[in-house]
């Protein structure tokens, strides 16, 4: 996995309808227990290439990884779908998953 954050002086450079976006879904995480984290650039090795992903969970930082550059086919931002689809991964292997 390769994944280039977002920093804080980067950050400063969104939209106050984006910082609100991304305050709003990592108040989300932090109620269910996961620290919500926003990337530019999230990529996985397969097949002898990168693939780009829309987000991630790392178990080990109980950490879900958010690409700020996802898009749909139609070009909106399925953040809330990727926060909830990593949400799913995050409670693999527990008794709420089964």
């Amino acid at each position: 996995m390769q994944v280039r954050t977002v920093s804080e002086t980067a950050r400063a450079a969104f939209t106050d309808l984006e910082q609100k976006t991304m305050r709003e879904l990592e108040r989300v995480g932090k109620t269910l227990g996961v620290t919500v984290q926003w990337a530019f650039d999230i990529r996985h090795y397969e097949n002898g290439a990168w693939v780009q992903d829309n987000g991630m969970y790392d178990p080990e930082s109980n950490t879900l990884y958010i690409s700020w550059e996802s898009a749909t086919a139609d070009g909106g931002a399925p953040y809330a779908a990727v926060l909830g689809h990593e949400i799913a991964h995050s409670l693999e292997n527990t008794t709420a998953y089964n």
